[in-house]
């Protein structure tokens, strides 16, 4: 009876506006709501049966969707204010909103639309915003990466709320987190058409995307390599200024091909040559 529990005390603290009881409940009950979102039957044996005639009901269904976008609002509501009983929550709530969104992920794909209906990807950027955990950021990455694939309107909603500039920031970072940042980029640099135009071109703009893909290159993480390269390609084809800064950076492959080459267009406008 846990996740039944849970859920209706999770609904009425919601409606009564008790944001410290929400969150302990949370605490205490995420595997039995978790239970409800991953698999019916999973759920139905959880309950006992109870919930076999509402679980059948899409509304219901979305109910709990829309009740979980809620929750994981309240949840982040909590580090932005001075509330003491909470301080033991507001350390780990960046790990549970990754965890109820890569479950909702899981469960469908369609599910992805309810991510970007509750700006749930706005709420976990606002986290990686704030967060010095390495766990946590990698953590937000991966389930940033997961929400974002074959889904333009969750790229869209990074790239519109600025959340990039949080995602470029991770490539100077710890390995692992390096990692996760250049593979999520790389997703968002890609549309139906191959690559986002628009979005390279504010990647190009950003004064640190070339320096930190240049160090990741010259840098011992050998497995982001390979797609920090195809990034700071397709930056030097959005302006080939780009090339001269991953020089002045120690990166000078792209100014050496360019020299082979012999692009007349490029070294006369070069900034590297005045």
């Amino acid at each position: 009876m846990l996740a039944f529990t849970t859920v209706r005390m999770m609904w009425c603290c919601h409606e009564r506006f008790m944001p410290g009881l929400l969150c302990n409940i949370v605490a205490g009950g995420a595997l039995g709501l978790m239970a409800l979102l991953v698999h019916d039957r999973y759920a139905n044996d959880t309950l006992g049966g109870v919930m076999d005639a509402a679980w059948d009901c899409m509304q219901c269904h979305r109910s709990v969707h829309v009740l979980m976008a809620k929750v994981l609002q309240v949840l982040t509501w909590f580090p932005q204010h001075d509330v003491s009983c909470l301080q033991p929550v507001s350390c780990f709530n960046g790990i549970i909103v990754c965890v109820l969104m890569q479950t909702l992920i899981k469960e469908n794909s369609i599910n992805k639309d309810w991510i970007s209906i509750g700006e749930l990807t706005d709420i976990i950027i606002s986290i990686l915003e704030n967060s010095d955990s390495i766990d946590v950021k990698m953590k937000i990455l991966i389930t940033l990466k997961g929400a974002v694939e074959g889904h333009a309107r969750n790229k869209e909603k990074v790239v519109e709320s600025q959340g990039w500039r949080y995602i470029i920031s991770c490539l100077h970072n710890d390995s692992r987190v390096i990692k996760e940042a250049v593979d999520l980029l790389y997703e968002l640099l890609q549309d139906r058409s191959g690559w986002n135009k628009s979005f390279c071109k504010k990647l190009s703009e950003h004064p640190s995307t070339v320096n930190y893909l240049v160090t990741i290159l010259n840098g011992p993480v050998s497995d982001s390599i390979e797609t920090a390269e195809k990034i700071l390609t397709e930056l030097f084809e959005t302006d080939e200024e780009n090339i001269c800064c991953a020089a002045k950076f120690g990166w000078c492959k792209a100014l050496v091909d360019r020299m082979i080459q012999g692009s007349k267009t490029f070294f006369s406008s070069s900034s590297l040559l005045r």
